[in-house]
């Protein structure tokens, strides 16, 4: 969380009328998307847009919350005193399954019957979350929040793409700030409400969640994806398409869970108190909201592949700086903003690579879900308290792995045209 909330891609897999059956031999599916079929943008209906933006507040509060609520938490399940890491764990997981199972099922599942049952799963994990009397029921209710979350974040997000047409980056960025702005409220709210922040929070995420049914109409967009011909299961050629951008996916959201996972303990190793490094921590948050407010207003005639590039630089350069005691706040806060506008970029790209927008963005969401479990725990490996600017380069690291796979992905687009 997306999160989900990505890039697209080097070229489509249809070809021009009256090419396909002479040269198909020489152009492999991969020939781009000059031969995308062109559909009409569906226009959401404003109920369903507003409904999709308030419904994204619900699911970055609840997502980040989740973290933030494990030690109360534990303070109410005793079983959950040595394991209660593994409830995120659990929330993930039910994550990566939505997003494949939507992503690859694509053609067999109804867009408004998924979106009514992952919003449904949604609210009942949520109310699981804050009313599960057992630690196995808690269990249980985090993968189907997950799950909720998931799904919804794959779905929402491509009938973004695919009914704001030009203006797709625009809106995929309002749509994740929209999240990011959950994700900033969840977690203090958690705080405020003392010792029943779990309580209340979730049930209520869940309450409000079934207040935004109508969010289920961006499946009208979903559904005039492509015309039914074109509706075939993805191909090996397809699929190599997409790696590259299952690795930007894959490092993109192992850097930001990962600064957001290790910024707090690196300000407390260089000396900050444990407060004063959680409300440093929330300047992170606040510059991915911000710059998914500004950046898309300053960047409307830029590709996505450049935008992509030159945040994923601006955080480089950023996360290289907090390695410097003095500096390590406000960078960590200007690494935020930069990173900003990468992931709705990255949707917009990745929704141009193949006919399928959905399919193409659940490869990606999948590796951003592998990526944001793997990266923080090998960050995890080379952190060491007596030289705490091991987090920082760590992630300058990352970012600059990130770089390189953004720079590949479009010097493959170029090549193929």
């Amino acid at each position: 969380m997306r999160r989900i909330g990505g890039p697209g891609g080097p070229a489509g897999t249809a070809d021009p009328a009256g090419i396909r059956g002479r040269e198909a031999p020489e152009v492999p599916a991969v020939r781009s998307r000059a031969a995308r079929p062109e559909i009409p943008a569906a226009r959401l209906p404003r109920r369903a847009t507003a409904s999709s933006l308030v419904l994204f507040v619900l699911l970055g509060a609840a997502t980040a919350s989740l973290g933030a609520a494990l030690p109360e938490i534990r303070g109410l399940y005793p079983a959950a005193a040595s394991s209660g890491g593994r409830l995120v764990s659990l929330y993930m997981l039910g994550s990566l399954i939505a997003i494949v199972v939507g992503g690859f099922g694509e053609a067999k599942l109804p867009p408004a019957s998924a979106i009514t049952a992952l919003l449904g799963l949604f609210a009942a994990g949520c109310l699981g979350i804050g009313l599960a009397p057992s630690w196995t029921l808690l269990q249980i209710a985090a993968v189907a929040a997950g799950a909720g979350f998931g799904g919804l974040a794959l779905y929402i997000n491509t009938a973004f793409v695919q009914a704001s047409g030009e203006r797709n980056l625009v809106m995929l960025n309002l749509l994740n700030a929209a999240y990011g702005a959950g994700a900033v409220a969840g977690p203090v709210l958690v705080g405020l409400a003392a010792h029943l922040g779990v309580r209340l929070v979730f049930p209520a995420c869940g309450v409000l969640a079934i207040a935004c049914l109508a969010a289920r109409d961006c499946s009208r967009a979903l559904a005039r994806r492509k015309p039914a011909s074109a509706r075939i299961w993805p191909g090996l050629a397809v699929l190599k398409i997409l790696v590259p951008f299952a690795a930007i996916g894959f490092l993109y959201d192992g850097l930001e869970t990962g600064t957001g996972a290790w910024e707090s303990t690196h300000l407390v190793w260089i000396g900050y108190s444990v407060s004063a490094a959680a409300q440093i921590t929330a300047f992170l948050w606040a510059g991915l909201l911000v710059g998914r407010l500004i950046i898309p207003i300053l960047t409307t005639r830029v590709s996505p592949p450049a935008v992509a590039l030159g945040g994923v630089l601006a955080a480089a350069v950023a996360l290289g700086g907090a390695s410097l005691h003095g500096l390590a706040p406000y960078a960590y806060a200007l690494a935020g903003f930069g990173l900003a506008p990468v992931f709705p970029a990255m949707l917009a790209w990745t929704s141009r690579t193949t006919a399928s927008s959905q399919f193409a963005n659940g490869v990606m969401l999948s590796a951003c879900m592998v990526g944001g479990v793997i990266w923080p725990a090998i960050i995890g490996l080379v952190a060491t308290p007596n030289t705490p600017a091991t987090i920082p380069l760590a992630l300058a690291g990352i970012a600059t792995l990130c770089l390189l796979a953004i720079w590949n992905a479009a010097r493959r687009q170029e090549a193929v045209g």
